[in-house]
């Protein structure tokens, strides 16, 4: 993986988070909900911007994998630590098995045919 790549991916991930953290903000407060709505899309729609660079760089099923899995468990870490919802060991445990997978996934990728 290049830094290119490495640079969207990274950049995916934080604004999907904080596009995840804004909608559940926007949940917290009766009058926070359309602010969390627009809140969160200003960071949710502009980082398919980054998957489709992605996209155009690696093979789409360990794109779709790395991104949407990193992104996904990445998510559920931020949401517990942010607004304090506690993971039991299976959930922890169903963290470990996302991450092994997008690990299996991604590692055993081919190299590209030129």
């Amino acid at each position: 993986m290049n830094l290119y790549v490495l640079w969207n991916v990274l950049v995916f991930y934080g604004m999907q988070i904080a596009a995840a953290l804004l909608f559940k903000w926007g949940t917290t407060k009766p009058g926070l909900w359309w602010w969390g709505f627009v809140l969160g899309n200003a960071f949710g729609m502009p980082s398919i911007y980054f998957l489709m660079n992605i996209y155009k760089c690696m093979n789409p099923s360990v794109t779709a994998a790395m991104c949407t899995g990193g992104s996904f468990m990445l998510t559920q870490i931020a949401m517990a630590l942010v607004f304090q919802s506690r993971l039991n060991w299976v959930q922890y445990l169903g963290v470990a098995a996302i991450l092994g997978g997008i690990l299996l996934i991604t590692l055993g990728e081919r190299a590209p045919i030129e």
